[in-house]
């Protein structure tokens, strides 16, 4: 996906507006990502537990510097395989991500590389 540049500093001022916001029954990460992509007029798709939208996700030839804004899906190393994404997170500068995290119970901010231990890049 390409966005612009105007997209993607909309989509960073989102996300981080968004901090601390409560993980919950109505509101995980895929709720996240969904809200943060509306505020710029981008409606992400119904998306199943089946392999990540290829225009959306950030590919393994990317995962080094992954463009702004853009999503990463991760499935965690202790999922089942037949479940090919478990999380989703919006890169940020640095290598971070921001996410709406079930262990930690809210919207934060994490290293890419403190999430690679926990999950692999979905494919």
């Amino acid at each position: 996906m390409n966005l612009t540049p105007h997209q993607i500093e909309s989509i960073v001022r989102s996300a981080y507006r968004l901090l601390e916001t409560a993980y919950g029954p109505k509101f995980n990460c895929l709720d996240f990502v969904r809200l943060v992509y509306s505020s710029v007029g981008i409606k992400i798709p119904k998306i199943g537990r089946g392999s990540p939208p290829r225009e959306f996700n950030v590919t393994l030839a990317t995962l080094a510097n992954p463009p702004l804004g853009h999503l990463i899906f991760l499935r965690h190393k202790r999922e089942s395989r037949n479940r090919q994404w478990s999380h989703v997170v919006i890169s940020l500068p640095q290598r971070k991500c921001a996410h709406c995290s079930y262990y930690f119970g809210k919207v934060l901010i994490s290293t890419l590389d403190d999430l690679l231990t926990t999950y692999d890049l979905a494919q």
